[in-house]
């Protein structure tokens, strides 16, 4: 796994992305690999009753090997340690389920 420890008296961030990605069905990346990645944090917008597989590595995602986020669920990792790999997700429903998508680097 990919991770970093933040030394969070000294954190500086220069860029905040926001995003909301679309996911169904098909494991699709919602964040490319970023070393410099300082923080991320995830929430499902959905209102169709299926969660929302993250998935944190490369291969594609399933609903047998991620975190799985109910419609209004957020997940982030704690501000001492941050994945900095790729992160895919998927759904149980082929319903477009929006994903909003925050990372600080």
């Amino acid at each position: 796994m990919n991770f970093t420890q933040i030394n969070t008296a000294e954190l500086q961030v220069d860029n905040i992305t926001q995003t909301v990605v679309t996911v169904s069905n098909v494991s699709v990346t919602v964040l490319a690999a970023n070393a410099e990645r300082k923080y991320i944090y995830f929430l499902n917008q959905g209102t169709v009753n299926a969660p929302v597989y993250l998935h944190f590595d490369a291969s594609a995602a399933t609903n047998a090997n991620g975190i799985a986020l109910r419609d209004g669920q957020s997940y982030s990792f704690p501000s001492k340690f941050v994945y900095t790999g790729e992160v895919r997700a998927i759904s149980d429903t082929s319903a477009n389920k929006p994903l909003y998508v925050e990372e600080w680097f």
